[in-house]
């Protein structure tokens, strides 16, 4: 992006997030933009040089009550006029819930925020994509406090149960979604997740290896001209099937970029839009997974093609000079690595006869793009190995 008569004179608070606060912390820091990330203890990105270490950020609890009393009951005034980032689910609903009053003191993202909210819900997701013509796995709505038994007993295994909200179904069980191999399965996975007070649905299990997830990000400015898109792949998840991408390629998919152009263009997504999809190897369809209106936790694999969402949006909320790029000029060819859950999900494929050693150290002998790891900014790798260590220490003598 053009440099010319760049303004850096709002700070910015991002809510939430992991290795994407890292990112943002990195990306908007090297700026001489001042960069506050307010997330939970396990966040790494307050421990960046290119982050304000300032007491209070982190959550501690409840993050709607932290981020009220940070922005609203008791404001900084060094956050007066900042920019707030949501980068992750809680952030959004903290957002879409308090967005008046936010807007008062803050810059809010160009996102329409009751939309945003909307695609948090996964079945509305999927609702939103069937109106716009795309293809999604037939869906049995389970819901609390009605008779589950038909939509169970319907369905034909093994079905996936899938939360409404992802965030609340992870702090319970661990993992974004399970497998049920048969009616009684699902009758167990889906009572415990009515006795936590989480909404499920059952969904069609696409069969297929992982490295059919493919994906479409964008950025679509107020008068409704996309200044950026790209799209990428995953060639493994950990665990297979329910985990969080390992291993991520990066290449130019025409076909993907479409079909997410019509998701997009009909819900009338403002700012950043990312919809991910699986191949069904049934009928080669791209069939929706899901949809995330923020930074994913790819963040930095797409900074290093070429795609730096974070300036991106603070050019445009602040009106200043942006560059319209097309989706295939990026750097195409990066991958994106987890060093220790991939080896974790390549011993699991090995075991299976899925993949060799061979074909393993070809895949990782080469350069990649971390998620935490940079030579001029290496505390949030030091801290995330020191937790590692601390909690392995912890976990024997327990």
């Amino acid at each position: 992006m053009k440099m010319r008569n760049f303004d850096a004179g709002r700070a910015v608070l991002a809510l939430g997030g992991a290795e994407n606060a890292v990112s943002v912390a990195r990306s908007l820091g090297r700026l001489g933009i001042k960069v506050y990330v307010s997330a939970s203890p396990i966040c790494a990105a307050g421990y960046s040089r290119f982050s304000i270490d300032r007491a209070g950020l982190t959550v501690s609890g409840n993050e709607e009550e932290h981020w009220k009393k940070l922005l609203i009951d008791e404001p900084w005034k060094e956050l007066d006029g900042a920019i707030i980032i949501a980068l992750s689910d809680p952030g959004i609903s903290f957002i879409e819930k308090y967005e008046d009053k936010l807007r008062i003191r803050y810059l809010l993202e160009r996102n329409q925020v009751r939309l945003r909210s909307r695609l948090l819900n996964k079945l509305e997701t999927l609702r939103l994509a069937e109106q716009a013509g795309l293809e999604v796995p037939k869906t049995f709505e389970v819901p609390r406090g009605t008779d589950i038994g038909a939509a169970i007993t319907k369905a034909r295994y093994p079905m996936l149960v899938k939360p409404i909200y992802s965030h609340l179904f992870q702090k319970q069980f661990g993992a974004k979604l399970l497998l049920a191999s048969s009616p009684d399965e699902a009758f167990d996975i889906v009572g415990k997740s009515h006795a936590y007070g989480l909404d499920v649905m059952l969904c069609d299990w696409i069969p297929g290896p992982d490295s059919q997830l493919c994906s479409y990000y964008t950025y679509v400015d107020d008068a409704g001209q996309r200044l950026a898109e790209f799209t990428k792949f995953v060639t493994r998840r950990h665990p297979q099937y329910f985990g969080g991408g390992v291993f991520h390629g990066t290449s130019w998919q025409p076909n993907v970029a479409e079909t997410g152009r019509r998701f997009v263009a009909s819900i009338g997504m403002k700012g950043i839009c990312n919809i991910e999809f699986k191949r069904d190897l049934r009928d080669g369809s791209l069939k929706v997974i899901e949809s995330n209106p923020r930074m994913t936790a790819a963040q930095e694999l797409l900074v290093r093609c070429g795609l730096d969402f974070a300036e991106l949006t603070y050019r445009d909320i602040t009106n200043q000079e942006v560059q319209v790029t097309n989706g295939e000029d990026y750097r195409y060819g990066q991958t994106y690595w987890y060093p220790r859950p991939d080896f974790a999900a390549f011993r699991a494929m090995r075991k299976k006869k899925e993949m060799t050693w061979p074909q393993w150290i070809r895949q990782v002998s080469r350069r990649h793009v971390y998620p935490y790891f940079k030579l001029n900014d290496p505390m949030p790798t030091i801290v995330r190995i020191f937790r590692l260590i601390r909690g392995k220490i912890a976990k024997t003598f327990k």
